[in-house]
């Protein structure tokens, strides 16, 4: 067969835009819980119309894959010079009723302070939201299913549009493998943190509560001169940062 012989296809990206914030914690002498959040668009067409996706779109023939999930992503949040990592390739055959599309999806990690969000501007009539990814574990702490529940409207949704609820597990997956033996969760704290909260980070990461922490992340962190005082009882906490803040994951920055 020749080239012009063979049907053509389409393809898309999908971006999995991952960040941790605290939960309401009512005793205020407590370091509040973290927990995981992910940016979902409102679909404003067929199919799913109404139902909540990944935001991504479909690739421009002028364009690469890499440089067209870069645009998607600041078009959602404003900001460059992010985390972003390619995830998987999706492509089965019935995964878009309106043809044969092949997604390409990307994890993006953000600080939610960060993010200029375009959230529901004039700009883009799409409607997005934050929703708290709520996961469910088996025995041995893998990830078997999650759900999702918006931050602002509280609504509960089991599934989502086409695989999205999948990528997100697998992207998940990823993320859990990766902050054991890399220094990704530093992505997810501000430039200072506390050794409390990034720990934080680590266990609503690895879903379960992580014995002499400081210990073992001492290496990769430096005190800083700063304190944050939090108003509870006892002395303020030193604000640390990153150490290798300088080579913080070039080769994987888009």
């Amino acid at each position: 067969m020749e080239f012009k012989d063979y049907k053509k296809l389409s393809l898309a990206n999908d971006i999995v835009i991952l960040t941790t914030v605290d939960k309401n914690e009512e005793d205020k002498r407590k370091v509040p819980e973290k927990g995981i959040q992910v940016l979902l668009i409102k679909r404003d067409e067929k199919p799913f119309l109404d139902s909540w996706s990944l935001p991504g779109g479909f690739v421009d023939y002028d364009k690469d894959v890499d440089t067209c999930a870069k645009d998607k992503l600041y078009e959602k949040t404003g900001i460059v010079d992010i985390y972003m990592e390619q995830l998987y390739t999706y492509g089965a055959v019935d995964r878009d009723i309106r043809g044969r599309v092949v997604s390409i999806s990307y994890m993006a990690l953000v600080k939610k302070d960060d993010v200029i969000t375009q959230i529901n501007s004039k700009e883009n009539n799409k409607e997005s939201e934050w929703f708290w990814v709520e996961p469910k574990r088996n025995e041995n702490n893998k990830i078997v299913d999650i759900c999702f529940v918006s931050e602002k409207t509280h609504e509960h949704l089991e599934d989502l549009s086409f695989d999205h609820k999948k990528i997100i597990m697998d992207a998940l997956d990823r993320l859990q493998n990766k902050i054991e033996y890399t220094d990704i969760a530093f992505q997810l704290v501000s430039k200072y943190f506390t050794v409390k909260e990034l720990q934080m980070v680590y266990e609503c990461i690895l879903g379960y509560k992580i014995q002499a922490f400081r210990r073992q992340i001492d290496a990769k962190i430096t005190p800083t001169q700063i304190v944050k005082d939090n108003g509870a009882a006892h002395r303020p906490a030193v604000l640390y940062q990153y150490k290798n803040k300088q080579k913080q994951f070039d080769h994987y920055n888009l």
